[in-house]
């Protein structure tokens, strides 16, 4: 998903240049804690706040504050590194050091999480430090143009409600997309699968020492281990975001065709990892068979270590468009519209 469409594109040298910026989207790159300690009736009292470095896709500034009523959305894990977020209001200070210029600061009174830091997991595009001094670029609005990048981001703010009611409930089977591995091995492509991982096993090319990662992955009914983790999301094993057990929600694959045995092999391109810790593999699934009758895999390996290392062309052409959702209840649950600005 295009998440920078999303962001207000120089909102943050407008603001500096004490223009006025209506409701700006803004990405949160990183939160720090900051502890004060006040008198109060002879009493020590511990006053926290937070430090927030913001990005509109364009600048990065550090060193925002938060209003002190807001502080409840961090301690709940509602706001986040990497959250999207839009701004209702905000102040702006001036304070004046010693022989310096007088330096603009801002504060966050009022704001919403857009998108859930889980689920971008990145910084979007490649923010700079503000140069002062420059003639602001002003741009008011928010720069979501089309309902169709906003409703992607619906339809996963509905879903991010229904996993962790599951997950609350212990309904872990519920998670996954049953059946899809038998789809996406026989041309259908599944919009969005949720699959659990069951194995990782480090693959290094022989010609250019680069390390990858293959994956046995489980829809609950069918499992394969024909599965190829791109590698700009291996930072997610080795920062170990993704484990064995894990649960994982595909938002992008492609399908490459293997030289040696023509068998399908999945590429996954991007993916979020669900907040859930399990132990155990869900179901009893068994190997996915083509409709050629290959059987994908023929059994589940005792280990990881006993996947074998395949021979792969990767090409990157997609699967063919013939979309099944298998998760329809999405469209039935309540979503507070009023979000962003849609024109």
């Amino acid at each position: 998903m295009d998440y920078e469409k999303m962001l207000t594109k120089g909102a943050l040298r407008s603001i500096k240049n004490d223009e006025r910026v209506q409701c700006p989207v803004m990405q949160v790159i990183d939160i720090k804690e900051l502890s004060k300690n006040l008198v109060y009736n002879n009493n020590n009292i511990i006053m926290k706040s937070y430090i927030l470095s913001v990005s509109d896709g364009e600048n990065i500034m550090n060193s925002v504050e938060m209003n002190i009523g807001l502080n409840r959305m961090v301690s709940t894990r509602e706001l986040s590194k990497f959250s999207i977020i839009k701004i209702n209001r905000y102040m702006i200070t001036n304070s004046v050091a010693p022989a310096k210029q007088p330096r603009k600061g801002i504060i966050f009174t009022d704001l919403v999480v857009v998108v859930s830091g889980s689920i971008v997991f990145k910084t979007i595009g490649n923010p700079q430090p503000i140069i002062y001094n420059i003639e602001p670029m002003l741009r008011t609005e928010a720069s979501v143009q089309t309902v169709q990048v906003y409703e992607e981001i619906r339809v996963l703010h509905t879903k991010h409600h229904i996993w962790r009611s599951l997950i609350e409930t212990e309904q872990y089977s519920r998670l996954l997309t049953v059946g899809a591995l038998q789809f996406i091995v026989n041309n259908v492509e599944v919009k969005y699968p949720v699959m659990q991982i069951l194995g990782i096993k480090q693959v290094t090319s022989d010609y250019l020492g680069i390390i990858k990662y293959r994956l046995m992955i489980s829809d609950g009914q069918h499992y394969s281990t024909l599965v190829m983790l791109a590698t700009q999301l291996n930072n997610m094993i080795t920062e170990s975001y993704i484990k064995k057990f894990s649960i994982i929600y595909i938002r992008s694959y492609a399908v490459s065709q293997l030289s040696a045995t023509n068998k399908k092999l999945i590429l996954i391109l991007d993916l979020i990892c669900l907040d859930v810790c399990l132990d155990r593999m869900i179901g009893d699934p068994k190997p996915v068979v083509e409709h050629s009758g290959q059987v994908v895999e023929n059994s589940i390996p005792a280990s990881t270590d006993e996947i074998p290392e395949p021979s792969v062309e990767m090409g990157t052409s997609a699967p063919p468009t013939s979309p099944i959702d298998p998760d329809q209840e999405v469209e039935n649950l309540p979503l507070n519209l009023d979000m962003l600005h849609i024109s």
